[in-house]
């Protein structure tokens, strides 16, 4: 697209108009807006990636509730509450 030079002057009749907003953006017009959106990808970056590894975390101290069952079992066995056979037996019903 070649710029109406009645708008821009004599220098820049001829010259394309992505030169001319690339030259805007190089001599410094626009680093307000770049810096600010530079900011803002590198926060959303930041979130999501905290967001991930939250969730990677938290998922693996989730403990397993057979392996709580199981060990509220054992201290009623070494409490004396229940006796081996109905310890062996409730084990082996909470393993299936």
């Amino acid at each position: 697209m070649i710029v109406d030079k009645s708008l821009f002057g004599e220098e820049h009749a001829k010259v394309p108009r992505y030169h001319q907003l690339s030259h805007m953006i190089d001599s410094g017009h626009m680093s307000g807006f770049s810096w600010a959106m530079v900011l803002f990808w590198t926060i959303l970056a930041v979130v999501v990636i905290g967001a991930v590894l939250m969730s990677r975390t938290e998922r693996r101290t989730r403990t397993n509730p057979q392996d709580e069952a199981l060990a509220i079992l054992s201290k009623l066995y070494a409490s004396g509450e229940i006796d081996e056979d109905e310890f062996r037996h409730r084990r082996d019903v909470l393993k299936d």
